[in-house]
């Protein structure tokens, strides 16, 4: 959704399109009444998972994989933004502004400016800063080895098993770098940890 401002286009700037009018057709002006598109939903279209596990010759494996597809993702505020709030620049941010002594027709970020706490020119909700959510993620694998019951009978052990074992430990996506997209949002959360264990079953 677009909005009328006093702001006159500059250099760098992120331009807004001009949809539609009064009329249904475009007018030359970017009004909030006319100019909107759908820019998609975080609800996601497709989710799914897939679970498998096996053994052989003493070892098992096991893992559980997780995704969705069609969702858009925004990042606002201080994890979209850079200097939001007297906040820090990123990376990508950094690399992909525009530079005067060396512009592009469509750098990945617009010049760089502080952001206070209203909305600004450049931060207006647009496709710009509309992303694809879509991820497939590890959430957890084991691998284990169990020795064979032969061995261990010597020892007076019925079963003896070593594992290893990783929680989320990787994800594929298109998303910043940084930032889940499993949690859509401004970056306000508490980030999904990745885990990693080693263990042993015994059994006498």
């Amino acid at each position: 959704m677009f909005r009328n401002c006093c702001h006159r286009h500059k250099k760098g700037d992120i331009r807004y399109k001009d949809i539609s009018g009064p009329d249904g057709v475009p007018d030359g002006k970017v009004d909030p009444n006319y100019d909107r598109v759908y820019l998609g939903s975080r609800i996601p279209k497709y989710t799914f998972g897939l679970s498998l596990g096996g053994e052989y010759k003493g070892f098992d494996l096991s893992l559980q994989i997780q995704g969705v597809v069609g969702v858009k993702g925004l990042l606002s505020g201080f994890a979209g933004w850079a200097l939001c709030g007297e906040g820090n620049v990123q990376t990508w941010q950094d690399e992909g502004r525009f530079d005067p002594a060396n512009p592009q027709r469509y750098p990945s970020y617009p010049k760089m400016q502080e952001v206070t706490g209203a909305e600004g020119f450049n931060t207006l909700t647009s496709d710009f800063w509309i992303l694809d959510a879509s991820y497939i993620r590890l959430k957890n694998i084991q691998v284990g080895y169990t020795l064979p019951s032969s061995i261990m009978k010597k020892a007076g052990i019925s079963r003896l098993r070593f594992y290893v074992a990783a929680e989320n430990p990787c994800s594929w996506n298109k998303y910043r770098k940084g930032w889940d997209p499993e949690i859509n949002g401004n970056g306000v959360y508490y980030p999904i940890l990745s885990t990693y264990t080693f263990g042993v079953n015994l059994k006498f």
